[in-house]
């Protein structure tokens, strides 16, 4: 009975899913993740849920992602977080895109290489 009494704020609202599809890095933001479970984005352990407010069980921390009906299970998607990773370095971010193919890289390098005479 302790146990229960003893849970304050902070971690009754660190176990919404909201908080836990951000936590996991499935939405860059809290707005965002809202947005996704709202949207039928996120499932957990198959099951798709819509409220962003479900208390998250500890035996179903492990089971969050996306839905497999949902657009995000695409690693290309423009949504999805895996397309740029951010760090913060002594106060300054810093963005780098890490799901670029390597042809993609080559492309837009030979791009920059590009001398472009003006016809005559």
């Amino acid at each position: 009975m302790e146990d229960i009494l003893d849970l304050d704020t902070p971690h009754i609202l660190e176990r919404r899913l909201q908080t836990m599809v951000k936590t996991k890095g499935l939405a860059r933001t809290s707005k965002q993740a809202r947005q996704c479970i709202t949207h039928r984005h996120i499932a957990i352990n198959k099951k798709r849920i819509t409220i962003p407010s479900y208390i998250v069980k500890r035996d179903e921390e492990g089971k969050i992602g996306f839905d497999n009906r949902s657009a995000f299970v695409d690693a290309e998607h423009p949504e999805r977080v895996a397309g740029k990773k951010e760090e913060k370095k002594e106060g300054v971010e810093v963005t780098t895109e890490i799901s670029k193919k390597p042809e993609q890289k080559k492309v837009e390098e030979s791009k920059k290489n590009e001398v472009i005479v003006p016809a005559q």
